[in-house]
């Protein structure tokens, strides 16, 4: 990427605002209805258009004047990505203070209405027109975007309905960053949904529906944004009294749908000062649903106690009357009022009845009990409720009933079979035969008038039907063996197994007009294919639902159709990407099935486990595994890829195994090159986490691929490493493959050593191991150039007199008079604190009389 913006992007700007550009662009893709005005230049002057480098990509900047936030000093627009492949528009927002770009996520094209070339495959278009509906695209979205604005789109209202300008603002708005958040457009928001509620039509039949998903929105809103924004800049040109007005009705939708999170955040930042009257009903509610935390913070906005006030008591208890879910927080919403929960009889009765009718009936008991007075529903109340409450299929409730009236209810005979009907249709087998004990409808080929119905109520001969003496079987009940078959069937195809089998149980056993014993044939065989289609649609479906399948399998006798188990199987298998456990879960379904996965899913699954990427290595264990399992083989093209992969700089330490692994289940050995490639990457430790010494790593590879490194390529490596210093390597390689470096190589070694120094370090011993190793010495000019290295460098220490004693010893090479006599000058000239000076001329002097005496 070069410093200098493209040529491209400047062109398409200028061409943009070129009322003649914008003609032939229409003409050329022939558009039309595109406003094109004249003055676009001075416009896109005045908003800043321009080209602008982000973090390695070249955008065009399209700020919007309208959504700049002076306080800030925020910009926010579109920034264009536009090259000869692709035309794509993001919304960015830049800080002019910091000079920090955000790029968010790219708008849908359908939004900015890019160009496309219908009617062809766009893979097959030619790359040049291609290039041209890109610019064109851009050339279009900047001319109509900035015509829009200069036409006078300045209306919050006219932004918010523009599909463009919404996808713009959920996204600036999105951004969950206080730093980033735009209070020009926040303000613009918040005014324009209390503008929707101000557009609402009383008149319309969806009226209440849109004013609570309206408030719904409002409070949502007021949750997100109140956090990134202070609320008094968001009701900035707001009237007080407007915004308290709708107050109530948003936090009375946020505790109705139950978002107590939001209605905090707006009673700890909204409601200050806002007056108790329009506050009242809301705390009200809030302590009716037991959400006291709210209600404290409504308080504390409201800056005075509710609690006190006898009215709002008697509200807050109304509406818990009137409030199943309510019930159960009654003691603690009293305490919290300070009030007894002392109920007016006739109201307490109107509770309990309406929480009877309306199925609720173990809370119009606790009711009771809580109130300490008695309010069992009447005779007419529980007769109403019971074919309620059997339509609802809430059977427990209707048994707690009658157990609690102690009213014997008389339901017809087809309301309590058509209840039992609907629970096997739904799969509510043991609430079907519930019912059916405690009506009686169970005890079947026996005379009413004659024996007594022995249900869940024990010997009570109680008439729930109201038919007296006539038979069950009479009203068509239980069900014949065709229905049964039907009911079980459509649970089969639900996937309803668990309740299919218990069903067909109990309608089995059940006496048919006392003709014997009923029998129910099984479910067909499309009807359990659909239920196996259900149940295992995918790997989800199979990791939840197998053993149910396995159960439908055992009961019926039929296992999944071969096409499904085929389904399932590449479900699974792309499930778990890189995922040993996907092998197991394939494997357990083909040995319940018998089905293995086709040959071409395999295939599919080797090239993604040895597919090269650049974020993971290649899973030979997982293809290894889905070989000997499945016993296809694996293609010799993608073997060679993954060998060429595994062999290739830098190696990490498995993929050598991995190769192994693969040639010996393959049977197919990399090629010579690839080999000869891995041989020079790890003699010259182009490697990554290696745990080996090169030499032992290159042996295991010579062992399994039988194919020895060429002799210019250890050769090279031994020279490398000669050069690198490292001398242990070379002479690895050299006991290995009995080579030798060469005198050149040798004495470039050398003399890289001699340059530079270091006595202490591992320097000295290096050099005497590549002077034994190679019997070739230093010569006398390199030797001297070492000798004033380390005598007359920029410290002279005890060490460094010593190293190049040694180094004398080593070569025969004695260092030159006027070296020994420069080092002492130096010496004698060294005033640094803490030097051991003192030291380093007793080693010289000592160094230099025992060469004068061997001299």
């Amino acid at each position: 990427m070069t410093d200098q913006p493209p040529a491209l992007l400047e062109s398409i700007i200028a061409r943009a605002v070129d009322p003649g550009a914008i003609i032939d662009v229409m003409e050329q893709f022939a558009l039309e209805k595109t406003i094109v005005t004249p003055g676009l230049a001075g416009m896109a002057r005045m908003a800043r258009v321009r080209v602008q480098h982000v973090d390695g990509t070249w955008y065009i900047f399209c700020p919007i004047p309208a959504f700049y936030d002076d306080a800030r000093n925020l910009e926010t627009g579109f920034a264009i990505d536009v090259d000869q492949d692709h035309f794509d528009v993001y919304p960015f927002m830049y800080h002019e203070r910091s000079g920090k770009h955000l790029i968010l996520s790219r708008l849908p094209h359908c939004v900015v209405k890019a160009i496309k070339v219908a009617g062809t495959d766009y893979r097959a278009v030619d790359d040049a027109l291609k290039a041209v509906a890109n610019e064109s695209s851009a050339i279009l979205f900047i001319s109509n975007l900035y015509t829009e604005l200069a036409a006078g789109l300045d209306s919050p209202i006219e932004f918010f309905d523009n599909r463009l300008f919404q996808q713009l603002v959920g996204k600036v708005l999105g951004v969950k960053d206080a730093g980033w958040m735009n209070r020009t457009i926040a303000i613009a928001r918040f005014k324009q949904l209390v503008h929707q509620l101000d557009r609402l039509d009383e008149r319309s039949p969806f009226h209440e529906a849109s004013q609570a998903r309206a408030f719904t929105h409002l409070a949502w809103f007021l949750f997100e944004t109140g956090r990134l924004v202070q609320f008094d800049e968001l009701f900035t040109g707001t009237d007080r009294d407007a915004l308290h007005s709708i107050l109530q009705p948003v936090m009375a939708r946020a505790i109705a749908s139950h978002d107590i999170d939001i209605a905090k955040e707006i009673a700890r930042n909204a409601c200050p000062g806002a007056p108790r009257n329009v506050l009242a009903p809301v705390f009200s509610l809030a302590v009716a649903g037991g959400h006291l935390d709210l209600a404290m913070a409504i308080e504390q906005a409201a800056g005075s106690s509710f609690c006190k006030d006898p009215g709002i008591a008697r509200d807050v208890l109304v509406l818990v009357l009137r409030d199943p879910r309510a019930i159960t927080n009654i003691e603690t919403i009293t305490s919290f009022l300070g009030v007894p929960f002392s109920p007016d009889p006739g109201e307490l009765q109107q509770a309990s009845d309406a929480l009877v009718l309306g199925g609720h009936v173990s809370q119009a008991q606790e009711l009771e009990r809580l109130a300490r007075l008695p309010c069992k529903p009447g005779e007419g109340v529980v007769h109403a409720a019971i074919p309620l409450l059997l339509d609802r299929g809430a059977i427990s409730e209707a048994i707690a009933l009658e157990r609690w009236s102690g009213v014997k209810p008389t339901v017809p005979l087809h309301v309590v079979t058509g209840a039992a009907r609907r629970l096997l249709a739904n799969g509510e087998v043991h609430a079907a035969r519930q019912l059916a004990a405690w009506t009686g409808i169970e005890a079947t080929g026996c005379n009413r008038g004659n024996r007594g119905i022995e249900g869940i109520l024990g010997t009570d001969v109680v008439d729930r039907t109201g038919l007296g003496d006539a038979r069950v079987d009479d009203a068509g009940w239980p069900p014949g063996p065709a229905e049964a078959t039907s009911i079980i069937s459509n649970l089969v195809r639900h996937g309803l197994v668990d309740a299919a089998i218990e069903a067909a149980r109990w309608m089995a056993g059940m006496v048919t007009g006392g003709k014997g014993a009923g029998e129910v044939p099984a479910p067909g065989h499309d009807d359990v294919q659909a239920g196996y289609a259900v149940l295992l649609p995918d790997a989800s479906g199979w990791f939840a639902n197998a053993t149910r399948a396995r159960r439908l399998g055992t009961w019926t006798g039929m296992l999944p159709r071969p096409d499904i188990v085929y389904e399932l199987h590449a479900s699974i298998l792309h499930a778990l990407i890189d995922d040993d456990r996907k092998v197991d879960e394939a494997m357990s379904l083909a040995s319940w099935t018998g089905v293995l996965p086709s040959k071409e899913l395999i295939v599919a699954e080797y090239k993604a486990a040895l597919k090269p990427s650049p974020l993971k290595g290649l899973n030979v264990a997982l293809a290894r595994r889905l070989c000997r399992w499945t016993r296809f083989p694996i293609p010799a093209a993608l073997a060679a890829t993954a060998f060429a992969t595994l062999l290739s700089p830098p190696i990490r330490d498995y993929s050598l195994s991995d190769a192994a692994q693969l040639s010996t289940l393959t049977g197919w050995k990399p090629a010579h090159a690839q080999v000869q490639v891995a041989y020079r990457a790890i003699l010259e430790r182009q490697v990554i986490d290696m745990k080996e010494e090169p030499v032992q790593a290159a042996r295991r590879l010579e062992s399994w691929t039988g194919i020895p490194p060429s002799d210019p390529v250890v050769q090279a490596s031994q020279d490398l490493a000669m050069l690198r210093g490292d001398i242990a390597l070379a002479i690895d390689i050299h006991s290995w493959k009995g080579c030798k470096p060469a005198m050149p190589v040798v004495r470039d070694a050398l003399a890289m050593f001699l340059q530079h120094p270091d006595p202490a370090g591992t320097w000295f011993d290096t050099m005497q191991r590549l002077i034994c190793w190679t019997g070739i010495a230093p010569g006398e000019d390199m030797m001297q150039r070492a000798f004033e290295a380390l005598l007359l460098g920029r410290w002279l220490t005890p060490g460094g007199v010593d190293a190049a004693a040694r180094l004398a010893l080593l070569t025969g090479v004695k260092p030159m008079p006027r070296t020994f006599q420069k080092a002492l000058e130096k010496l004698a000239m060294e005033t640094r604190a803490g030097y051991s000076r003192v030291e380093a001329a007793r080693s010289l002097d000592a160094w230099s009389r025992r060469l004068e005496c061997h001299g």
